[in-house]
Order: C-alpha cells, then structure tokens, then sequence
C-alpha cells in the first residue's frame, strides 16, 4: 500500500496485483481509501 501511496496505483506491478488473492486486493483498497480523509485534514499543532 506504501509503494501505491507514493508512485501511484499505475507504478505497481501488474504481476503483482495479479497475484494477490482477489480479497486481500479488496480489503487493501477499502484501506487505501480510508486513510484519504485523513491526510486531507491537517495536523495539529503541538
């Protein structure tokens, strides 16, 4: 998921995603796409 945050879905290996079992690629996308509204918001001040 790192390596898809930082080049882009597209930089990922096609074999790569071919060989993850359909539901583990489910689950890492459902994932990736909660953590978006998270970075939108910005940090706190400490």
């Amino acid at each position: 998921m790192l390596a898809g945050a930082r080049y882009g879905y597209q930089a990922i290996p096609q074999r790569w995603l071919k060989a993850l079992d359909p539901g583990i690629r489910v689950r890492c996308e459902d994932q990736a796409m909660a953590l978006f509204p998270m970075v939108a918001q910005p940090s706190p001040k400490t």
